[in-house]
């Protein structure tokens, strides 16, 4: 257990933990509003789930999959046009744009995000944290003068970090506050490799009756990534009823590291023992202790 001058120490971090800046886009260039351009792009995602349990793996409409999507085209790593979309607009997951014959770069992000990314740079694409669940496609293309139609199929470019609490939580407690440092939310698409960043950033959610799963993703910046998490539960007051760390979590692309764990046991640490556990919509399990 920790003293009451320790854990008002910790309390203390919570508080000055310092976010993440969102870089918006460069208004010197606007995205391209072409209807039916020479190339006409549509995203496919074969790897969604309905999110019901036990359920077989099932195709999802992009509308409900993802709230926002984007096509980036570069040529030599120069951006020279680019589509937003929201989930609301019509023919989502299909994007067009009128370029010269040539060969060009294409990207093309489905993300949940509260704003589009920053694309400027072909080898940083850079989202608004809290990082959401990220798709994208990465290829060459050829484009002539005849319109061209192309499909493309977006893959899973993110890690996910996964906290079940596992004991009751406090009626007093009115939001949960996340701080986290070692993930990343930019990455270069050509990759798919994160972009290290040691900047601590912090995450409030507001407490549902029910909910006791919180989700965490990142761009995976190497092999021996490490997020260190703190999670707090918070009174409409602003005092701490309970809190825990979990120091050094390993993440790895398209893998979940899934966490079994009490929070308000009274016990500031993390367990010893981490328990990750497979998700049949992931790639993998990774197996961890500290």
């Amino acid at each position: 257990m920790k003293t009451p001058k320790t854990l008002l120490l910790i309390i203390a971090a919570l508080l000055f933990a310092a976010c993440e800046k969102y870089v918006a886009e460069d208004v010197a260039q606007t995205e391209s509003k072409v209807v039916d351009g020479n190339l006409v792009v549509t995203a496919e995602c074969l790897v969604t789930k309905s999110g019901v349990e036990d359920e077989e793996t099932a195709t999802l409409p992009l509308n409900e999959r993802f709230t926002r999507m984007s096509m980036v085209i570069y040529q030599n790593d120069v951006r020279v046009d680019y589509v937003n979309q929201v989930n609301t607009d019509k023919d989502f997951g299909t994007m067009s744009v009128d370029l010269e014959p040539g060969t060009y770069q294409l990207v093309v992000l489905a993300h949940s995000g509260t704003r589009s990314p920053t694309t400027t740079n072909c080898h940083k694409i850079s989202f608004s944290a809290p990082l959401t669940d990220v798709f994208s496609y990465y290829g060459e293309i050829t484009v002539g003068k005849e319109a061209n139609k192309i499909s493309v199929q977006l893959a899973r470019a993110v890690a996910k970090i996964q906290l079940n609490i596992k004991d009751d939580i406090p009626a007093n407690v009115s939001f949960f506050n996340f701080i986290y440092k070692g993930a990343s939310v930019s990455f270069d698409p050509t990759t798919k490799v994160g972009l290290a960043s040691s900047t601590r950033r912090n995450m409030e959610i507001e407490k549902v009756e029910g909910v006791k799963t919180f989700e965490l993703y990142t761009f995976v910046t190497g092999a021996d990534q490490l997020v260190d998490l703190d999670v707090a539960g918070y009174s409409e007051a602003k005092d701490v009823v309970g809190a825990k760390k979990f120091p050094g979590i390993s993440v790895e692309l398209r893998k979940v590291s899934k966490i079994d764990s009490p929070v308000f046991d009274g016990v500031i640490e993390g367990p010893t023992d981490i328990s990750v556990i497979l998700d049949d919509t992931w790639d993998g399990v990774i197996d961890y202790t500290f």
